[in-house]
């Protein structure tokens, strides 16, 4: 069972962990941005007129000991994963501060903890827009996002994390108004853990959102290093490809009736290498990458121009 608050005891809870973790600065709760399984997202502002985004893990909604012991850990674990990517890449959204602050007088692992993450403010991933482009402009929008997601996950892989839950909902544009670029980048680190390769270990948890979580996950609650967040990604591009259908992302069944696949083949041959059933039939996020700018090359003639100047 959980302790459920009203939305505003939710924002005065919130706003005390505030002043008690950046009194000097006087952060202010605003408009919800966003609710999680684990998490509460809201706008902050602060005296100075600037803008971010706090993510709130309340552990003190959890009755059962177990479950707020849990919870400490994913928001210790969060923390810990988010402040390691930061400080490497800037495929992830910025982490700018954190606070981990007591609610009881306890020190136990399982006493209710507060945890508050402030991030840079950036505007989640539209699929609406892409319903709106023609197949081939619609393939050429998705090659970037996933370009950009592909490299998010070299990333993480290379700092030995996977991430666990890749979607279009964790997905982020960041745009720089002084030079005009833009790119997507990779959020909520909830369910991220140090990756391995190992078969004989499990993590006994089924863990990513529906249709997204790769098969051995389901089967055997095992993850593969890179090659499970590569299958989330591959459904991540059916859906991109299809943002007005909604439905479970099937890979047995989509190969049968493939046949009318609107987009190109090579395109179709990418969203299946991503989906295979066996994680080493899979590509590794690098090479998955590769042919991603491979095949973005072949339709976007700037973007081959910008590529073949930075080799040059």
């Amino acid at each position: 069972m959980e302790i459920v608050k009203t939305e505003a005891e939710e924002r005065t809870f919130v706003q005390k962990l505030l002043d008690t973790s950046w009194p000097a600065l006087h952060p202010i709760v605003g408009q919800l941005l966003g609710r999680g399984g684990q998490a509460v997202v809201y706008k902050l502002t602060f005296a100075d007129g600037h803008s971010e985004a706090l993510k709130v893990i309340d552990t003190s909604v959890y009755r059962d000991p177990a479950r707020r012991k849990g919870a400490n850990r994913r928001g210790r674990s969060e923390i810990q994963h988010h402040q390691q990517l930061t400080a490497k890449t800037e495929t992830v959204v910025r982490l700018f501060d954190t606070a981990s602050i007591p609610l009881s007088r306890e020190r136990s692992q399982d006493a209710p903890m507060g945890f508050l993450l402030r991030m840079e403010l950036l505007k989640p991933l539209d699929r609406k827009n892409l319903a709106a482009l023609d197949p081939a402009n619609r393939e050429k929008a998705v090659l970037q996002i996933m370009r950009d997601v592909l490299e998010g996950l070299c990333q993480t892989e290379d700092a030995g994390i996977v991430h666990r839950d890749i979607k279009c909902g964790n997905i982020l544009l960041r745009y720089d108004p002084a030079t005009g670029q833009s790119r997507f980048v990779l959020s909520d680190f909830g369910l991220a853990r140090p990756f391995h390769t190992r078969t004989d270990r499990s993590f006994f948890t089924v863990c990513g959102s529906s249709d997204h979580i790769a098969p051995e996950i389901i089967r055997r609650g095992k993850l593969i290093a890179g090659r499970s967040d590569i299958y989330s990604a591959g459904v991540m591009l059916f859906h991109l490809l299809f943002p007005q259908n909604d439905d479970y992302f099937d890979p047995a069944l989509f190969r049968q009736k493939s046949a009318d696949f609107p987009f190109s083949p090579e395109i179709k041959s990418l969203l299946f290498s991503l989906t295979e059933v066996s994680p080493a039939s899979r590509p590794s996020p690098a090479v998955a990458l590769i042919e991603v700018n491979r095949l973005l090359m072949q339709r976007d003639a700037e973007y081959f121009r910008c590529i073949r100047q930075q080799l040059l």
